[in-house]
């Protein structure tokens, strides 16, 4: 299947069903994000560093998102991740 110039296998694509369950998960997570990233837009300004805004995510939701789990693993060394 082409569209302009773009084309894609249309055999090597899949739709993943998702239980209730992972459904809900996903949801939840969502949530969280949502959460975190509506507190870091809202504390912007200038002169605030991305560390600052590092630390606050951090004390948003330390547990939620799993910040000392994922922090340090996989080359991410932020919970924001700002490069």
């Amino acid at each position: 299947m082409c569209a302009g110039r773009i084309c894609i296998d249309v055999k090597e694509m899949a739709i993943h069903l998702r239980s209730r369950d992972e459904l809900e998960k996903m949801h939840r997570a969502g949530l969280i994000v949502h959460d975190v990233l509506t507190t870091l837009r809202d504390a912007v300004r200038p002169g605030l560093t991305t560390m600052d805004l590092e630390r606050l995510a951090e004390e948003k939701s330390p547990e939620s998102l799993g910040s000392q789990r994922s922090k340090g693993t996989a080359g991410i060394l932020a919970l924001c991740a700002l490069r």
